[in-house]
């Protein structure tokens, strides 16, 4: 027997046989008995980051559990429906009979939930490089009201130059900007630490480390979203994973609009690489 789930912030949404149960996301016990009284052995769901990987973690030990990227999903489902959760939890349980190649599946363990946990603190990290760049742009622009000739100043020299204002605003702005790097400099000592915490999560990013121009966390995005390089067989199946996505703007339960876009493409071209050395290394491909 097979559920497909869809997983909201607040709210999951089970289909069994096309049947649709919603469990708040707190109830992750109810749903777990649920799943055992209809004789479920296989879940698929759609990652979420955040709100899947508590749900996954409670689940992957006692159950099969299939994770299928946003980008196949979209494929799967085209314009034959409408955007609801309960539908989209049917449609998981359907995708799960498909046959056709294109349209594949990754089954979760332990080191899926290990590189899941490293990729939220990744992508944290980047929200907190993003806000300090923002808050950064927005001091040079009041400066630059102030004084013309701060546009060129260097990051440090700006900062020192603000400091010496009378100006409240500025100086609060400083301060949020100082905040943010604080932040930023402890979420790194942790993701240090997990890092070193787990072997196969190490031995990758020294690995990828070896490729000139890779970053310490670089290699971290990396390994955070392919998991393990062992999952693919082949360049082929690599290539499938990389794939394309469909961007959606969601309001409630009611789809807004979506866009079609395309991996990053950095991303895309470092994770290539890599595992292409990999291949040729272990002597899958010459």
């Amino acid at each position: 027997m097979v559920a497909g789930i869809d997983v909201g912030k607040s709210m999951h949404y089970v289909s069994i046989n096309q049947k649709v149960k919603r469990f708040s996301s707190k109830e992750i016990n109810k749903l777990k008995k649920h799943l055992k009284e209809n004789k479920i052995k296989n879940i698929l769901l759609e990652p979420t980051g955040v709100y899947s990987i508590p749900l996954i973690e409670k689940l992957y030990k006692e159950f099969n559990v299939y994770v299928v990227p946003t980008y196949l999903i979209a494929k799967f489902k085209g314009n034959r429906f409408q955007k609801n959760d309960s539908i989209d939890a049917k449609i998981l349980e359907t995708y799960y009979y498909t046959q056709e190649k294109q349209f594949t599946k990754y089954k979760v363990d332990k080191k899926y939930i290990i590189a899941k946990k490293l990729n939220l603190m990744i992508s944290e990290r980047e929200s907190l490089l993003k806000a300090k760049t923002r808050e950064f742009n927005r001091l040079r622009s009041e400066l630059y009201v102030i004084d013309e000739k701060t546009h060129d100043l260097t990051k440090a020299k700006l900062i020192k130059y603000a400091l010496n204002t009378e100006n409240k605003l500025i100086h609060l702005r400083v301060n949020r900007i100082k905040n943010i790097e604080e932040s930023i400099e402890l979420l790194e000592e942790k993701i240090n630490k997990y890092v070193d915490s787990h072997k196969f999560i190490k031995e990758q990013i020294k690995a990828i480390m070896t490729i000139p121009k890779f970053s310490y966390y670089d290699a971290c995005i990396i390994v955070s979203k392919i998991v393990d390089i062992k999952r693919f067989k082949t360049v082929k199946a690599f290539k499938k994973f990389l794939g394309f996505g469909v961007a959606k703007e969601e309001s409630g339960t009611s789809i807004k609009r979506t866009k079609k876009i395309i991996s990053h493409k950095v991303f895309k071209a470092k994770m290539y690489l890599f595992i292409l050395r990999n291949m040729q290394k272990s002597g899958i491909i010459t």
